[in-house]
């Protein structure tokens, strides 16, 4: 079934352009900023099924789809568009999804936050008070994949998830990266705090 979810990750790549994850209908959607024009992106390789954060940069959209960082390019201004690699970054064996991400220090570092989301609506009890974030390095350029599979850490060549912390910041929803004060700026989607944290 689909997820519970609507439009989720949002990123302006370039004036007046945007793009949009849909989490629950699994698609893309470009919008055009000046005349409101919404259109689905055409998945011509690829699945991406369930997107949630979105980051762009030199040309390629990061999607944060609960397991992976699924990275994708377009040579038409995003009508159609193919993923072109994956960063596996799956930690469901401890109940945690990825959603949302950040460019960290440089364009070679991604944070990543992570959610239980059977602790957040219910289903397994109350999440711990320390929530996962994952530190991915990218390393190197998209590998030429005939059929696609998920490129896993030790193999990767397009990146692979370096570190993981674990902070004080229950479910941490909104992420961003102070570049002038090197730190990591959390925010929940249980209070109305934001965590602080030197990586």
């Amino acid at each position: 079934s689909a997820f519970p979810f609507g439009i989720n990750g949002l990123v302006v790549y370039e004036e007046g352009k945007l793009i949009a994850s849909n989490s629950g209908a699994g698609t893309i959607v470009h919008v055009d900023l000046v005349t409101g024009e919404a259109t689905n992106v055409e998945i011509i390789e690829g699945d991406v099924g369930g997107a949630d954060g979105l980051l762009f940069s030199k040309g390629r959209l990061y999607l944060i789809t609960g397991t992976a960082i699924d990275v994708l390019e377009s040579d038409d201004g995003w009508k159609k568009a193919t993923v072109a690699g994956s960063i596996n970054i799956d930690q469901s064996a401890s109940g945690e999804t990825a959603t949302t991400a950040t460019w960290g220090g440089t364009d070679e570092e991604i944070y990543v936050s992570f959610v239980r989301f059977g602790d957040l609506f219910g289903e397994v009890g109350a999440n711990a008070d320390q929530s996962l974030i994952a530190k991915v390095t990218l390393t190197g350029e998209i590998p030429s994949i005939p059929t696609l599979p998920t490129i896993t850490p030790d193999t990767a060549s397009l990146g692979q998830l370096t570190e993981t912390y674990r902070v004080p910041a229950k479910y941490p929803e909104g992420i961003a990266y102070d570049r002038a004060n090197n730190r990591l700026l959390l925010g929940s989607l249980t209070s109305n705090s934001i965590v602080s944290l030197n990586p």
